[in-house]
């Protein structure tokens, strides 16, 4: 029974077609884009979809690009600056044929970048709707993808009244606490909601000092956000390690933003 369920878990695995590689380190104050992940997932004839302990779903390719931007400070995507020229396998499939999904470009698998913690990096996700050939073995993309990257650091304090309905003046992104909540979780002992209706992606670093002046630990939960466009609102949680009735805000922002160009020409086969 284990040796049957393995082969099956291999077919599984065959289906989707994963292939991952080790990142490399990226050339001190050169930009390099890298692939560093490739999913060809062709959907199993209907009979044979019961063979599979991971459902093949939709046919689709995507793969995860590597950016390094050494000296650069991203802060995010600028969708209106990718644009897309090439995706293609050496048979000459069209894999550029996706369908978007509202203002953003459909091959653009996300338009949220995953950014490293000192903001030199990042991790795109392009796709496709379409797979490569039958007996293809490469694929050639050319792309430029926008980055918005922030430079001119600056720092805005203020006090704050921990109270629902408390105005928090931060310039960029004006916010107002929609709730407050004790929690039990281990180092966490409240949490705080915000709502605001611009991104707080220029936040570089964000410090809750308490009133004796000392740092409280904290941890961003999430950010969700409701509507499109200029009505977009946003819902950011804070996980606050001590309970106080009032912090001292400390924000250090980018108060300029500038989108960066990135050129994609890669081709890419089984190897990576």
């Amino acid at each position: 029974m284990k040796k049957k369920l393995a082969c099956v878990a291999m077919l599984g695995l065959l289906a989707t077609g994963l292939l991952v590689a080790q990142t490399t380190r990226p050339t001190k104050g050169k930009v390099q884009v890298e692939v560093i992940a490739l999913e060809v997932n062709r959907p199993a004839p209907a009979d044979e979809r019961k063979l599979f302990l991971i459902s093949s779903g939709r046919q689709r390719t995507s793969l995860k690009l590597l950016i390094s931007l050494p000296g650069r400070n991203i802060i995010g995507t600028d969708t209106a600056a990718c644009t897309l020229t090439t995706f293609t396998d050496e048979k000459g499939t069209d894999l550029s044929k996706t369908r978007s999904s509202g203002s953003q470009p459909g091959w653009l698998g996300s338009s949220s970048a995953y950014i490293s913690k000192d903001g030199h990096a990042c991790i795109m996700w392009l796709r496709s709707d379409q797979v490569p050939a039958r007996g293809s073995t490469k694929l050639t993309i050319k792309a430029k993808l926008g980055l918005k990257c922030g430079t001119d650091e600056t720092t805005y304090t203020e006090k704050v009244a921990l109270k629902v309905g408390t105005q928090i003046k931060f310039p960029p992104a004006p916010m107002k606490i929609r709730t407050i909540e004790e929690t039990r979780w281990p180092g966490r002992k409240m949490t705080i909601r915000l709502n605001h209706t611009k991104r707080l992606d220029v936040v570089r670093k964000l410090t809750f000092l308490g009133p004796n002046g000392k740092e409280i630990k904290h941890i961003r939960l999430s950010t969700e956000y409701s509507g499109t466009g200029a009505k977009r609102t946003y819902l950011t949680s804070y996980g606050l390690a001590e309970k106080v009735d009032s912090v001292t805000l400390k924000i250090t922002y980018y108060t300029k933003v500038a989108s960066v160009a990135v050129p994609v020409d890669v081709s890419v086969g089984v190897g990576l």
